[in-house]
């Protein structure tokens, strides 16, 4: 799915649902918060390759990713994940080349959350704070 640089591409607005994405590829996703998803979700082997939000969460804000790999994204804070809700898992995932202009420059998560981050991989992803991942502030 190929957002063009110009929209978000999942937007999740109902707070009782958790959507269950697989196996697809999301490129090119923007928007303020979420450039690729938006919202309680799980993300199952899926790609997330230059997603871009100007605040937070380059491909995701506020959803789980499980063997994810996360390439080229970028945001203000958490240039792949941003997590500000409970109950988030991150595990068997790769974070390569992710930019964060300020905190987590893979990862940030919120200090309020009960997050999990497990058997994941960071190459070369970078921020002023928390390179690969960054724990409240």
């Amino acid at each position: 799915m190929d957002g063009n640089n110009a929209a978000r591409i999942f937007n999740i607005t109902n707070n009782n649902l958790n959507v269950i994405l697989k196996d697809l590829i999301f490129i090119n996703g923007k928007n303020t918060n979420g450039g690729a998803i938006f919202g309680n979700s799980i993300a199952f082997n899926c790609t997330f390759i230059n997603n871009n939000a100007s605040a937070y969460g380059g491909a995701i804000y506020r959803g789980s990713a499980i063997n994810c790999t996360f390439l080229n994204n970028t945001a203000k804070e958490g240039a792949a994940i941003y997590v500000n809700t409970k109950n988030i898992t991150i595990a068997d995932c790769t974070f390569e080349n992710n930019v964060a202009r300020e905190y987590g420059g893979a990862v940030s998560v919120d200090s309020t959350s009960n997050t999990i981050i497990a058997n994941c991989t960071f190459n070369r992803n970078s921020a002023k704070t928390g390179g690969a991942v960054n724990v409240g502030y």
